[in-house]
């Protein structure tokens, strides 16, 4: 993909409402499998927004085999929604009032990981 094609996508995505960048980031997401996330040493762990993903990964730690390889909205420990397509789950979670829902998929453990490189 051309850089101009690509800078000219973000320039059209930066002027959707709020909710609709969501849905649009959840749409490019589905199907791209699990984003792996390094440590990053400049992160405040004390910043309460730190503490508040520590809930929803610990949720999807001790849930993973109830949940495998859903969609799930959380809003800390709680479970909102769940389903096989992020669209449906974050349609729902907005549907129940949710404002900043944390939504992910559940890894499966059939999953082979991420060796950071193709085969």
């Amino acid at each position: 993909m051309s850089s101009e094609l690509l800078d000219r996508l973000t320039e059209e995505a930066k002027a959707l409402p709020e909710d609709e960048k969501r849905i649009l980031a959840l749409r490019l997401l589905e199907g791209t499998g699990p984003v792996l996330q390094e440590k990053r040493e400049d992160v405040d762990e004390s910043s309460p927004d730190v503490v508040y993903r520590k809930r929803e990964y610990q949720w999807m730690k001790e849930h993973k085999d109830e949940f495998a390889g859903q969609w799930v909205a959380l809003d800390g420990d709680h479970l909102i929604a769940h389903g096989s397509s992020a669209r449906k789950v974050l349609e729902e979670a907005d549907k129940l009032g949710a404002k900043l829902p944390f939504i992910a998929q559940v890894d499966s453990p059939d999953d082979l990981p991420f060796t950071g490189g193709w085969l």
